[in-house]
């Protein structure tokens, strides 16, 4: 049985339906549950957190138990335990520890399409406002934004820049005021000859900086914007902006016609 939670919470079974679940109470007792897949959490903090009695929660507990099987939800002292590792979130993660480790770009570009696939939303969608899932929820969408960004990286270096642009819109609109993918987006169009655009990618985003923060870009991008200005032949410095390596030597450019 498979626990989906980038996005809102879905069970698979092993015929890969969807289970059905009942009320709003039950979905966050299970997404506790998923948040801490093979730890025990206490009785009194379940309690706490889902504001039910004791009496209520093992009237709850058994219930869920039903859903999910009694060898995946097991009483554990002092409370309870959700025992499976298959949860998206976690596949997510793994996809992206093991990517670290891969030399050949396609087979790069291939896994973090995988691990991007797995998303559906925002993570823990239904319960995200509530303080036990909002860390939670933060944390998996930096790593979310960092795998886009580096996808991002991957596509420029396969001069698939269309994609790389179409990837980093729904992102640069999600978190207007991070330069990595400003700096990703400069460098697709200025590489795929639409040089003029990337400057005024650089405009627009210094504008906004100036307007809301009364700040202007970091050095490393200020430095792009340069480079970009400067003509075809330069290196492009990204580095802490662009991805793994410090230096990325841009490809020729044709000039805007």
């Amino acid at each position: 049985m498979e626990f989906q939670v980038l996005g809102p919470l879905r069970v698979i079974n092993a015929e890969g339906l969807e289970v059905r679940l009942g009320s709003a109470q039950q979905r966050r007792m299970l997404s506790l549950f998923v948040l801490h897949a093979g730890a025990v959490l206490a009785a009194d903090l379940l309690s706490d957190r889902l504001d039910i009695s004791h009496g209520a929660l093992r009237t709850s507990v058994s219930r869920l138990r039903r859903i999910v099987g009694p060898s995946l939800l097991v009483t554990a002292a002092p409370g309870y335990q959700l025992r499976s590792r298959e949860v998206d979130a976690r596949n997510f993660e793994d996809l992206l520890a093991r990517v670290r480790s891969i030399g050949d770009v396609a087979t790069k570009r291939v896994v973090y399409e995988s691990a991007l696939g797995l998303w559906r939303g925002e993570a823990y969608a239904e319960f995200a406002h509530e303080r036990w899932a909002q860390v939670e929820s933060r944390r998996l969408e930096e790593l979310r934004a960092g795998a886009v960004e580096d996808l991002a990286h991957v596509l420029i270096d396969e001069a698939e820049w269309t994609e790389a642009i179409t990837r980093l819109g729904p992102l640069i609109a999600q978190h207007p005021f991070r330069d990595r993918p400003r700096a990703l987006l400069m460098r697709a169009l200025a590489e795929s000859g639409r040089r003029v655009e990337a400057l005024r990618a650089y405009q627009s985003y210094r504008t906004l900086l100036v307007e809301e923060f009364g700040t202007e870009p970091g050095s490393r991008i200020v430095a792009l914007e340069r480079e970009i200005a400067g003509g075809p032949d330069h290196e492009l410095q990204l580095t802490g902006v662009s991805g793994p390596s410090d230096v990325v030597r841009g490809r020729a450019w044709r000039r805007d016609r």
